[in-house]
């Protein structure tokens, strides 16, 4: 049992078209609307990508499966304990702050997880991934600003079915094995098990000689030793109930976050100090100078050991509902459980000198349990509707420790947070058939979020002798300057869309829509005693698109159009010498842009084309940033903030580009399929992708941004016709280029902000990965 058809002419296509459906998604089933309807009618502009791309392309996880998205932005970054990056159209969220929000939601199986840390789960027997641009306020839990990476794994199958792959990628070292079976218990139980492990050795060098005291034990990072599982049970009783439970978990153990962060610039042609002697690497290539924590500091109690390291655990259940009350009206639920545990230690200042090495030790413990209720109407008359509430409880905990000089330790940050929060939701749409062609939709989204920090500890900084204590006291929680440490949000997103469909071949539409993001609390590396709190983030505008088939449905047009503006737009800044870092509000943004996907299904059988464009324009219309270090004046000069009502060391950034927000991006590629005897046939298939230049700091810092880059994939397979085995050659970024998300000062190099005679800071950031070569091997039973 599933969500029902938007109208009769929309369950007339979807049968048309499933059986057509393009090889790269050009035309598949969405729940964008959670209801079933086609990518072509369905009135969002989405990119979505199905089973049959993610089984060709080996598709395992979300930083790979970007690369296919125009304007979708992820990457590792280095510090962010909670996941890294997400980013659509530049809009991102809280990258270094722990316990807050991201303006990017992810929904896997129905449960909604504002949080990056989601984008380290494995993700294996995937049926479909939907990227929804733009504010989602209506229908994925919690409102999402930026937009939803939604993900749909396989259910149960009514037949027996099993299946097994073995990977290897030889610039890594990496093995993957995955495969699940599935299949009826009874006659209305219906069961799925799938899994995966992964071990790599890692695919950055580590160039610390060997005679150094801080040299790695593995030269090449990072190592990842992962474990997967998911298990799901789909009962049908009846005809009008279908009950689905779903519980994933992963377990990950690897050298950790910071483990291949590179110097990417380095002003002076070697890292600082100069005097050092480190190795000179000083640009995104693959390789770094990241020494180990070392016996000395080691041994002291709170940093566990000396050796770099990184666990993360995650843990998600749902339990979808669907249920007809009548043949007109379902009621659906949706229960979520998610848990996330962080443990990790890292050489955070990219160095083996040993009195700039600076190690951090992380741990974050997040527990989440949300149920959103709703009832979807699917009558023959003019009007339907869809109404719901959505709840949701969380609870964290967040510890930081930081040192610098591993011979003769200093501390730099202790901090411990608890943080427990809620949020709840009533949300509804009325859809109106103005005409058999013409609907009109509206509905909106009523939140109250809660947000407590029930326990708050600070260490002092300074010197830490080898038996010396790590003792933390109580932290007084400032908002607006009086001490408290609770806050609400409230707020009202409303939307509506026009939508015109002539034929079951176009449909064009209109829309008003907004979007809302709480505030929170800075628990990240900032342990002044000043205010934490930040505002809320919203969002309002209009985005329009038409969508068509045309040539008897063998060539697949999207495109769509958006202007948005953004008030308090949430950005991370540093502050101070040390990196430290907080969540402020941008007072003002500004986004608009088009897009423009394509797919042809070329006369010659077997043979499809893709390609997809996307032009942002993203702009702060006002911001007062923080400089960046030894920036000069007058770039770099104490403002008045009216945001703050304060004055401070300050750069406009008004007009200038948000960060992770590249002007253009884009995809395109080829497959060609096609039987060659013996029941035997074969693919190949072409892909690339490029970005223009984007920043990567929120500073702006010239040394920072991330230039133009593309990446080249390609793919060559022989399969049984039946698919009852699959022999596999794929390639990945076979150009080796590499690239970076986001970046950092290096702590300890540079100078002040706005000195007079100015001395830069080095520049690092977590790379991506090089050059992949995959040998997969995949049977069926």
């Amino acid at each position: 049992m599933s969500a029902k058809p938007a109208n009769a002419q929309d369950a007339a296509e979807k049968m048309s078209t499933a059986a057509q459906a393009e090889p790269y998604g050009g035309d598949i089933i969405v729940t964008a609307r959670k209801r079933e309807e086609t990518s072509l009618s369905v009135p969002v502009i989405i990119s979505a990508i199905g089973q049959q791309e993610i089984a060709r392309r080996g598709l395992s996880e979300i930083d790979t499966i970007a690369r296919s998205i125009p304007s979708l932005v992820v990457g590792e970054g280095g510090g962010t304990i909670q996941g890294g990056n997400v980013a659509i159209r530049g809009i991102g969220g809280a990258d270094s702050n722990p316990l807050g929000d991201q303006a990017v939601a992810f929904n896997i199986d129905g449960v909604a997880i504002a949080r990056a840390s989601v984008r380290r789960l494995s993700q294996m027997d995937i049926q479909q991934i939907e990227v929804l641009k733009g504010p989602q306020a209506l229908f994925f839990g919690k409102n999402s600003p930026g937009g939803v990476v939604s993900i749909r794994s396989a259910d149960p199958t009514r037949e027996f079915a099993a299946q097994a792959m073995f990977g290897f990628e030889g610039e890594s070292r990496e093995f993957r094995e995955e495969g699940y079976v599935s299949g009826p218990l009874s006659d209305t139980l219906g069961a799925r098990l799938a899994v995966s492990r992964t071990d790599s050795r890692g695919y950055a060098k580590n160039l610390v000689p060997a005679s150094s005291p801080f040299a790695p034990r593995e030269r090449w990072s990072p190592e990842v030793h992962e474990i997967a599982a998911r298990g799901t049970l789909k009962w049908e009783p009846t005809s009008r109930l279908a009950v689905t439970a779903k519980l994933a978990f992963s377990k990950l153990h690897g050298s950790g976050t910071y483990s291949n962060q590179e110097y990417v610039d380095c002003p002076f042609g070697a890292p600082q100090p100069l005097s050092s002697g480190m190795v000179d690497d000083c640009t995104a290539d693959g390789r770094n100078i990241v020494g180990e924590p070392g016996d000395v500091l080691g041994a002291i109690p709170g940093f566990n050991g000396g050796k770099s390291y990184g666990k993360f655990s995650q843990v998600l259940g749902s339990l979808n509902i669907d249920y007809d009350l009548t043949d007109s009206l379902t009621l659906t639920s949706v229960t979520g459980y998610y848990r996330s545990h962080a443990d990790s230690k890292n050489n955070f200042t990219n160095a083996y000198y040993a009195p700039t090495v600076g190690i951090s030790y992380l741990v974050l413990n997040i527990r989440e349990l949300s149920e959103e209720v709703r009832l979807t109407s699917d009558f023959d008359g003019m009007l339907n509707f869809t109404v719901g509430g959505y709840y949701q409880e969380m609870r964290g905990y967040f510890l930081n420790r930081s040192a610098f000089n591993v011979v003769a330790p200093t501390i730099n940050t202790q901090a411990q947070y608890r943080q427990e929060g809620s949020a709840f939701s009533a949300f509804g749409q009325l859809r109106l058939a103005l005409s058999p062609t013409l609907e009109l939709a509206g509905g909106g989204r009523y939140s109250t979020e809660r947000k407590y920090i029930p326990s708050a500890m600070i260490g002092t900084a300074g010197p830490l002798a080898t038996t010396g204590s790590t003792t933390l006291i109580p932290r007084t929680i400032l908002i607006n300057g009086v001490p408290k440490n609770r806050e609400r949000w409230n707020d009202f997103s409303p939307e509506a869309t026009l939508t015109w469909r002539p034929t079951n071949a176009l449909t064009i539409f209109g829309a008003y829509k907004t979007g809302f993001l709480s505030g929170g609390f800075n628990v990240g590396n900032s342990n002044s005693f000043t205010d934490i709190e930040y505002a809320p983030e919203t969002i309002e505008g209009f985005e329009a698109g038409i969508k068509t088939r045309l040539f008897d449905g063998s060539l697949r047009l999207d495109l769509s159009a958006y202007t948005y503006k953004l008030d308090d737009l949430q950005v991370t800044v540093p502050v101070g010498p040390t990196n430290a870092t907080e969540l402020r509000n941008a007072a003002g943004s500004r986004i608009k842009g088009v897009e423009f996907e394509a797919n042809y299904r070329t006369p010659l059988d077997g043979l499809s084309l893709k390609g997809a464009i996307a032009y942002t324009q993203a702009r702060y219309t006002d911001y007062l940033s923080a400089c960046y270090s030894a920036q000069p004046a007058p770039e770099c000069s104490v403002r008045f903030n009216p945001a703050t009502g304060q004055s401070s060391l300050s750069q406009d950034l008004s007009g200038t580009q948000l960060v992770r927000a590249p002007d253009w991006t884009g995809s395109a590629g080829f497959l060609y399929e096609a039987p060659i005897g013996g029941n035997l046939k074969f693919g190949l298939s072409g892909d690339m992708s490029f970005s223009s230049s984007f920043f990567t700091s929120s500073d702006n810092r010239p040394a920072g941004r991330q230039s133009a880059y593309q990446l080249y994939d390609a793919g060559f397979y022989v399969a049984a016709d039946d698919d009852r085995w699959k022999v596999a050659f794929i390639g990945r970024n076979l150009g080796n280029s590499y690239y970076f998300t986001r970046s950092i000062g290096v702590t300890r190099t540079g100078g002040a902000a706005g000195a007079i005679n100015p001395v830069p800071a080095d520049v690092a950031g977590v790379v991506s990965r090089g050059r992949e070569l995959w040998a997969r091997f995949t049977v069926q039973f």
